[in-house]
């Protein structure tokens, strides 16, 4: 219509693979390399994560995001690493972070071409949470598996979430 701004979207598919997302690389090595392809993605982008089986530990975070699709293609396992695994600055640093948090963003969808799997290793945390050894301060400090906050039109399909650390 009139006077309506039209903004011209060059969607692409990105592969976390480009940003060192490897079946060899440690926990922290591909969290950091799916938060960089996280930052990399553009409005309407598309991200990858391809066939393997990948270790990982938490803080892996979107923010921001519009438009966007994320296909798991492979298995994230996060490891209980608690000495890799970042403590959540929002939270006072009493708290792990999320293995997945989405923040602040429309239009999401996060899919698989078959069933991606996200593994969050929670028999660790919960034995240590039960057992009151769990660091960092002896208290239920568990992370969430997947966390979507202050974000619209999301849709999750197609994907198994497995071993949650917390519900």
């Amino acid at each position: 219509g009139v006077g309506q701004e039209v903004i011209k979207v060059n969607s692409v598919t990105l592969n976390a693979a480009d940003y060192g997302l490897s079946s060899e690389a440690s926990g922290l090595e591909n969290q950091e390399a799916l938060n960089k392809a996280l930052d990399a993605l553009e409005l309407g982008d598309t991200l990858l994560v391809p066939e393997g089986v990948f270790s990982m530990v938490g803080g892996v975070v979107g923010k921001g995001l519009r438009n966007n699709t994320i296909i798991f293609d492979g298995t994230l396992e996060f490891q209980p690493d608690f000495d890799n695994w970042p403590l959540d600055p929002d939270q006072k640093n009493e708290k792990y972070m999320d293995c997945l948090a989405f923040k602040d963003s429309i239009d999401l969808a996060f899919t698989s071409s078959s069933t991606g799997v996200i593994n969050g290793g929670g028999r660790d945390w919960w034995n240590k949470m039960i057992a009151g050894t769990l660091p960092p301060n002896n208290k239920d400090s568990r992370p969430k598996l997947f966390h979507v906050t202050n974000s619209a039109d999301v849709l999750v399909e197609k994907l198994k979430l497995v071993n949650s650390p917390s519900w």
